[in-house]
């Protein structure tokens, strides 16, 4: 019984002690799990607040780049309006100037054929004088004028004679021979204001022996021009290629400031543009290879086989063998072609290619339908040239 019981102590105590052992390990499974739910919780904790950090900035971020964009838009807009009220401006001013400059040429086309007719009227006529209409009716209303225009009238050619002597030279004013040049050419020359101007060169002796010498001196016009042409100083135009050939761009002045000073010299002497260009080109201190597209652009011009854009695509198959802003290479474009029309003028104002191309377009169709209208008004006036050659030959053999 003893060991029974003993036994059953034993037993009793094994189990009790395995339901200690249990129960350790099941709180200490407790307490892992505890512990491992609270670390994902953090875990996840800061997560969440990593993400929250990181949404706050990427729409700080987006909320910069809005702004920036907006601000952007804004300023390109006001270039854009700037641009286009440049543009504006730039294309009336042309227009203004091309006006102009074709009235001035309707002007001087009208007085080459009055002059033109005159001389006509006055062969048919069979009259020999030397003045002109202009002198003539300069004249009468000397002659038939109070003291008062008479004396505006003198002022005024006296200031004329200024400007003559400027282009002569240095004036020597003497009024000691008025008596002797009174009496040369019959008295042509009338008044003491006539003859003192004679007497007024560096050479008197040599002016009032030209005027002696000459003959066919009947007024006062005839008398100015000789002695500028024979007193006058001329400038060879061997003189100005030689100064255009040697001077060159300074190194302290701009290419803009250049150009204005090579076109005031080759503005003395009548000289082909392209000629003026090249001097110009020839000065300018740059690579060869830079200045090599700007002599191929400016010897490239629209041929008559050619439409405007295979001659803007040359053009710029020319322009990209050197970095050429856009503007500077539809410049070059629409100087090439070759047309004095108001219808260039459409062409202005481009901001990029496409734009251009869009302007080239309605630039051919008005400059077809003028092309057409010209050719009907050459028919019509093709009979009156030919009458004007009969008339002009039919002259020429009766003076013969």
């Amino acid at each position: 019984e003893d060991d029974k019981r003993r036994k059953e102590e034993k037993r009793q105590l094994e189990d009790e002690k395995r339901r200690l052992q249990e129960k350790r390990r099941l709180e200490d499974e407790r307490r892992e799990n505890d512990e491992r739910r609270e670390k994902e919780k953090r875990r996840l904790e800061d997560e969440r607040r990593k993400n929250d950090e990181r949404r706050e900035k990427e729409k700080r971020r987006l909320e910069d780049e809005r702004r920036k964009m907006i601000k952007d838009e804004k300023k390109r807009n006001d270039d854009w309006k700037k641009e286009d009220e440049k543009t504006m401006k730039d294309a009336q001013k042309t227009m203004k100037d091309l006006k102009k400059k074709k009235e001035e040429d309707v002007r001087k086309e009208r007085r080459r054929r009055e002059i033109r007719n005159d001389e006509l009227k006055r062969r048919r006529e069979g009259r020999n004088y030397d003045e002109g209409r202009q002198i003539c009716d300069e004249r009468r209303r000397y002659e038939r004028s109070n003291a008062e225009e008479r004396r505006r009238y003198e002022e005024r050619r006296y200031y004329e004679d200024i400007h003559v002597h400027e282009e002569i030279g240095e004036r020597s004013y003497s009024a000691s021979n008025n008596a002797e040049m009174r009496s040369a050419n019959n008295g042509a020359t009338g008044t003491r204001r006539q003859e003192s101007f004679a007497l007024s060169f560096r050479d008197e002796k040599a002016a009032k022996l030209f005027v002696q010498s000459e003959k066919g001196i009947r007024s006062w016009p005839d008398l100015k021009r000789c002695l500028i042409e024979e007193f006058g100083v001329h400038v060879n135009s061997a003189q100005i290629h030689k100064m255009l050939m040697t001077r060159r761009k300074k190194s302290d002045e701009t290419v803009q400031e250049y150009m204005i000073k090579m076109r005031e010299i080759a503005n003395r002497a009548y000289l082909e543009q392209e000629v003026v260009i090249e001097y110009i080109i020839d000065g300018i201190q740059d690579e060869s290879s830079n200045k090599l597209v700007l002599y191929m652009l400016m010897k490239r011009r629209k041929k008559s086989d050619e439409t405007v854009q295979e001659y803007m695509i040359k053009i710029r198959q020319i322009a990209n063998k050197a970095y050429l802003e856009q503007e500077v290479v539809i410049q070059y474009i629409i100087d090439g072609i070759q047309d004095g029309s108001t219808n260039k003028l459409v062409l202005y104002g481009a901001k990029d290619f496409a734009d251009f191309k869009e302007k080239i377009k309605l630039y051919e169709r008005i400059h077809c339908k003028e092309t057409t209208g010209q050719a009907q008004g050459f028919r019509a006036n093709k009979e009156g040239s030919k009458k004007n050659e009969d008339i002009a030959k039919k002259e020429k053999k009766r003076e013969e």
